[in-house]
């Protein structure tokens, strides 16, 4: 009898404490009870590598936050990509939005812009950008006695043709600045031989044609005989033209990109940063430079 009283006792002792726990509990929850403040710790507690959010991490968090490639664009700029990728399945996401940014979701020659910013350097004028029809550069000069380009353009192209003559190679001009008047005349010439379709690989209709900015040159070896892109001049340019700022503006197997065949020949200046850039990191064409570069 005496051990059934304490078991009684045991289980009625843990029932109060259990009630007094609970009422407590409900008490600190709706702020009915006050606990005294404790004073303030100062604990230095050591930093853990992979919790603290260093410059990497944030860049990290940064990059997932606009993972959506299309989250921060213009609603026009936004659907040409969702169009594009639709129309494009095999092409991966940043595939889709540098041909889209290069225009090549739309034909050529249309919903073209005219430049504004003609002060710019370089130029981005292509099947997409045409300049002004009076436009002229201010600073034109005479490259040899019948050829013009800019001041600029003629430093530049001294220095690549010294270059070249120290190694044994001559570099020829055949033509450097066109007016608009001129490309007119040239492009209605070329539909005339051929066709317009033609035509259009092979010269720019007038106002779109970079030989109007002063800073292109169609250039060929005249110490060699054959074909210009199989000489040793061109080998030589095709090496070395970045480093003084010039670039192969229509290499091979990019035709669906500029929209003008091969053209070994044409050569433009774009300054030693930019053409430096494109070496290095392997972009072949100006508008996949600006594409890339584009702000959006």
């Amino acid at each position: 009898m005496k051990e059934i009283l304490q078991k009684i006792i045991l289980v009625l002792f843990a029932c109060i404490i259990l009630v007094v726990s609970a009422t407590v509990s409900y008490s600190l929850l709706n702020k009915k009870i006050s606990l005294p403040s404790l004073p303030a710790l100062s604990i230095d507690i050591p930093k853990i590598p992979w919790f603290d959010k260093n410059e990497e991490v944030l860049t990290k968090e940064k990059e997932d936050e606009t993972k959506d490639a299309y989250q921060s664009l213009s609603d026009d700029r936004k659907k040409r990509y969702e169009v594009y990728g639709k129309l494009h399945p095999e092409l991966d996401e940043e595939t889709v939005k540098l041909q889209v940014n290069i225009g090549l979701d739309r034909p050529f020659y249309e919903n073209t812009k005219e430049i504004t910013d003609t002060a710019s350097f370089p130029i981005l004028v292509n099947k997409y950008n045409h300049l002004p029809e009076n436009y002229i550069p201010n600073n034109l000069v005479l490259l040899d006695e019948t050829h013009q380009v800019t001041a600029e353009t003629k430093v530049a192209f001294d220095l690549l043709n010294q270059a070249a003559q120290s190694k044994g190679y001559t570099i020829g001009i055949e033509a450097a600045y066109v007016g608009f008047e001129e490309q007119k005349t040239i492009y209605a010439e070329t539909v005339k031989q051929f066709s317009t379709e033609a035509a259009d690989k092979r010269k720019a209709r007038a106002g779109y044609s970079e030989h109007q900015t002063g800073c292109a040159l169609d250039v060929y070896a005249p110490k060699e005989n054959g074909y210009f892109e199989y000489s040793d001049t061109f080998l030589w340019l095709k090496d070395n033209g970045w480093q003084y700022g010039f670039i192969l503006r229509y290499p091979a197997n990019k035709t669906a990109i500029t929209g003008y065949q091969y053209n070994p020949g044409h050569i433009t200046y774009v300054g030693e940063d930019v053409a430096r850039r494109m070496h290095e990191e392997g972009i072949a064409t100006l508008e996949e430079y600006f594409a890339m570069n584009m702000k959006e």
